[in-house]
């Protein structure tokens, strides 16, 4: 190999990293927000506060907890898909519900969602992907 083949080589190797690197964060933005809508959505409604606790957090889980209410889920939809737009390459990012009864209502509690939330939404998306 002359030293201009490996000189355009190693240009292409590189660009296909960067390929590499920016088609891995639209998949991972289109898959977390596509799971994001389906636990919002899929999450039973009494006042909404559970539906709006669903939170989106880049590099490390959210412990965080809100009062406020949104029966729609909008609210929480629109505050996740921001966090998921600026998703960095190759990072973790994570769904939390840290509520009280999160758990319980995962397990099947509520009527609205026998078979819980999560492991529903899971299930969905990777049955088509």
């Amino acid at each position: 190999m002359t030293a201009t083949n490996f000189r355009q080589f190693r240009l292409a190797l590189r660009k296909f990293e960067g390929d590499i690197g920016r088609l891995h964060t639209q998949f991972m933005q289109k898959l977390s927000l596509d799971f994001l809508r389906g636990v919002v959505l899929m999450s039973p409604v009494d006042d909404g506060r559970f539906r709006n606790n669903w939170m989106t957090q880049i590099g490390t889980p959210s412990d965080e907890v809100t009062d406020e209410v949104d029966p729609s889920g909008a609210k929480a939809i629109s505050r996740g898909a921001q966090e998921i737009a600026q998703l960095p390459q190759f990072s973790a990012i994570y769904l939390t519900n840290n509520v009280p009864y999160a758990r319980r209502l995962e397990e099947g509690y509520s009527q609205q969602a026998p078979a819980g939330v999560v492991q529903v939404t899971f299930t969905n998306i990777t049955s088509v992907l």
